[in-house]
């Protein structure tokens, strides 16, 4: 393994030392390359395909698997300075997926990754041991080319491919789409990549480094011509509609559609539109002027403060400053920020500007380097609707709702709020998950809630229950399960009872399997009805021991087969009939005496077995 590492670093070492000018590489000087020169010359200029340290370019030698990587990865920027972000994070990602790869260079893989030029099932037939040093056939650079390109999908939709090369029949089937997309793509005419003739495609021929420092240079020819890049600060984003609003370093506001397609990347990482928070700095890349790629970096940020503005700046004031005030009742909380030339403003919760923030705003702030980097603020009353998702009650209350725009957000509330709910006055309890709520807020903080709950009720058996600070219930009918959150104080009736031995029923009375009704307020039980599913048992045994004063007997019962016997603890219910057969008379509990023949009928709920008969059969 070690002299495999080696090989591949020393490789590596060549294809990245030595770059020269085309007319200056000893090895090109025959007319024989003269299609190729101008094309060699401009890549190694970029530094993406170089020579070797004898001043040669070696045209006709294979480019292995490693090395078309390499060579792409330069295409894509990876060396670029303004990608040097990307890349670090492109390496942070994809460590642990490159893991078990013994090559160097780990640095372009990971960022081919992160382009989608790869994904993370190619890289055994691109980097194991038995692949890396392979020359890369002509098939296989068409599918690489085509990525490169950013025309993967545009490929993978070509519903029939129809390729005229009497050699087709040699193309591996995934492929074909790949070398439809390379033969179609043009620079000047001339294919990103054709036939070796008009007949023939020669899917298993090996790429040599002329032939593909001429592919490489239509490919950065065809992406420059219909790529480009543009980017700044997300500012707003719209689940519904799928937009992001960038805010470019010129204060120039544009929105942008994040259709399925596009590629969406937060930290360097798959993301999707739900991972982002706004504030985020973006890098756009555009072809034919529709968003391909949003590359989005989360902001580095020392604090985020809030509370009361209590100073703004003039937006004429060349050094602008704003003052909060973090906690309403102590003015020695006051703060004072410089605000960043390059600030985001959101104001309403729309892309706004400084001026638009006055004094007893409340705002949120997002610090950097002593620096206002985003603000976001509001008037210090307003109000929010949305549905009721959880209930804080620990102190401070705090309510939790997801707004119209489907965001979940957490409000503390007032000790003094106002509450009032289906327009009757009322308590901050009686508010439930699954309220339609408005609430009016000051300075971020809420005063009155208005809720409207829906009042429904179902049925169905007992699947399972939790007793906790926040009990729930779970309900089966029709074979799906429904969970639903239990009021503390529920109120709930046993078979028509809600009370049994002088106390009112609680959730522990309640049985796995007990046919149910459940009253909800909103989403939330307020009310349970069951029904008990008690079992008629009969047994007769011994008495062994009885307590008159808990109503509980246990008898001795022997197995009729087996001869063995066992011991049943029997629960004898308030108004149980005691007989003496051998009178016919009914007697007390306290008239059974240890060693009486008895013959026990009742009911068993999950364990527990009551008897409403005891006839004692002999003495």
């Amino acid at each position: 393994m070690k002299r495999k590492v080696s090989f591949i670093v020393i490789a590596c070492i060549l294809l990245t030392t030595c770059t020269a000018m085309a007319s200056t590489f000893s090895d090109l000087n025959d007319d024989h390359w003269n299609w190729a020169k101008a094309s060699i010359g401009d890549m190694s200029r970029k530094g993406v395909i170089t020579g070797f340290p004898d001043g040669t370019f070696r045209p006709s030698e294979g480019v292995t698997k490693l090395h078309a990587l390499i060579m792409v990865a330069r295409l894509l920027g990876v060396n670029e300075k303004d990608n040097e972000t990307y890349v670090e994070l492109a390496e942070e990602a994809y460590k642990d997926v490159l893991k078990p790869f013994f090559v160097s260079n780990k640095r372009e893989i990971s960022y081919l990754l992160y382009k989608g030029v790869l994904r993370s099932d190619e890289l055994t037939q691109y980097i194991a041991p038995a692949s890396y040093n392979q020359v890369l056939k002509r098939y296989e650079a068409a599918v690489l080319l085509t990525k490169a390109m950013g025309k993967e999908n545009d490929a993978k939709n070509k519903v029939m491919v129809v390729l005229a090369y009497q050699d087709r029949n040699d193309i591996p089937g995934y492929a074909k789409p790949y070398i439809a997309c390379v033969k179609d793509e043009k620079v000047n005419n001339r294919s990103i990549m054709g036939g070796i003739s008009d007949t023939e495609f020669g899917p298993m021929l090996d790429v040599n480094r002329a032939t593909m420092a001429v592919m490489l240079y239509r490919v950065m020819t065809k992406n420059r011509g219909v790529e480009r890049t543009t980017g700044g600060v997300i500012t707003q984003i719209d689940k519904d509609d799928k937009e992001i609003t960038v805010q470019s370093v010129i204060d120039v506001v544009k929105t942008y559609k994040i259709d399925d397609h596009v590629i969406l990347r937060l930290d360097g990482r798959p993301a999707e539109l739900g991972d982002l928070n706004g504030n985020e700095s973006v890098k756009l890349t555009l072809k034919s002027d529709k968003l391909y790629a949003a590359e989005a970096l989360s902001p580095e940020i020392d604090e985020t403060v809030e509370g009361i503005v209590t100073y703004v700046s003039p937006s004429s004031s060349r050094n602008k400053r704003i003052k909060l005030q973090l906690d309403e009742e102590d003015d020695e909380t006051i703060k004072e920020y410089r605000i960043d030339d390059d600030v985001v403003v959101v104001y309403k919760g729309r892309t706004s500007t400084f001026k638009s923030i006055d004094r007893y705003d409340y705002a949120k702030i997002e610090v950097k380097n002593g620096k206002a980097k985003k603000i976001e603020a509001e008037p210090k009353t307003k109000d929010v609707d949305g549905i009721v998702e959880e209930m804080i009650l620990d102190t401070p209350f705090k309510i939790k709702i997801k707004e119209d725009d489907d965001t979940v957000r957490e409000y503390e509330v007032l000790s003094d709020v106002t509450v009032r709910k289906n327009d009757r006055t009322s308590e901050l309890r009686d508010v439930r998950v699954g309220d339609e709520v408005e609430l009016t807020l000051r300075y971020n903080k809420v005063r009155k809630i208005d809720a409207e709950g829906v009042k429904k009720s179902l049925n169905g058996t007992i699947e399972e229950f939790v007793i906790s600070k926040t009990p729930s219930i779970k309900i089966k009918k029709q074979g799906k399960v429904s969970s639903y959150n239990v009021m503390w104080d529920v109120e709930i009736k046993i078979d028509g009872r809600y009370t049994k031995d002088d106390r009112y029923f609680e959730l522990y009375d309640l049985r796995l399997g007990y046919p149910v009704e459940l009253s909800l307020d909103s989403d939330v039980v307020v009310k349970i009805e069951a029904k008990s599913m008690g079992q008629t048992k009969q047994m007769t045994g011994s008495v062994e021991s009885y307590n008159e004063s808990y109503r509980v007997i246990n008898i001795v019962v022997a197995d009729g087969v087996t001869g063995a016997t066992s011991t049943h603890q029997i629960f004898v219910k308030d108004k149980a009939k005691i007989i003496n057969s051998s009178t016919s008379r009914t007697i007390d509990l306290d008239d059974i005496e240890e060693g009486d023949i008895v013959t026990v009928m009742g009911t068993t709920d999950v364990g527990v077995f009551e008897a409403s008969t005891i006839v004692v059969i002999s003495r």
